[in-house]
């Protein structure tokens, strides 16, 4: 995989190229880095923390978010890997009077580093592992959920985010 975003998502994400589960989740996983790569491109640390239109989340708040759901849909398939590596959204965000304030070139940086270790861990996940269900993990109302669905579901959550940046985008008066 490139190391340049702008090579890297140049175009759709590559089809699946088998029917197992880790095909269609890296499929969808991959084509919403993608969309969000050029949701977010050119976006500054002004743009990231300016307040939205009727109380809506920040830019920054949703990218930050949205590292967050990457990190919770690795931890069903191998619990503790991003911790390991030190991935974590310290350095994302910095408190200041009024509130937090998002950096995009860390918020980003870390997207990457996450997005990466993540797929390594998907490519590492045997296919029994899919259908494993992992009660002693949170959420509680999820206690029956199978690995699939516990990475399936924010990943559903992962698409909804990237198309509010590209609105808030466009509200930011952004093309």
């Amino acid at each position: 995989m490139p190391d340049d975003p702008a090579v890297k998502y140049a175009g759709e994400a590559s089809a699946p190229t088998g029917h197992t589960a880790r095909d269609l989740v890296r499929y969808a996983f991959c084509e919403e880095m993608r969309r969000l790569y050029h949701a977010a491109r050119g976006l500054g640390d002004e743009d990231l923390n300016a307040a939205m239109p009727n109380g809506a989340n920040s830019v920054g708040w949703i990218l930050a978010h949205i590292n967050g759901l990457i990190r919770f849909m690795a931890e069903p398939i191998a619990p503790g890997q991003m911790a390991a590596a030190g991935l974590d959204e310290s350095r994302c965000v910095e408190q200041r009077e009024g509130g937090p304030w998002y950096c995009a070139g860390p918020l980003a940086e870390t997207r990457e580093r996450l997005a990466e270790r993540f797929l390594a861990i998907l490519d590492r996940t045997p296919d029994d592992r899919w259908l494993a269900r992992v009660p002693e993990m949170p959420p509680p109302a999820w206690a029956d959920w199978p690995v699939l669905m516990r990475v399936g579901r924010p990943l559903v959550d992962l698409a909804t985010h990237v198309g509010q940046v590209s609105y808030l985008r466009r509200v930011l008066g952004k093309r």
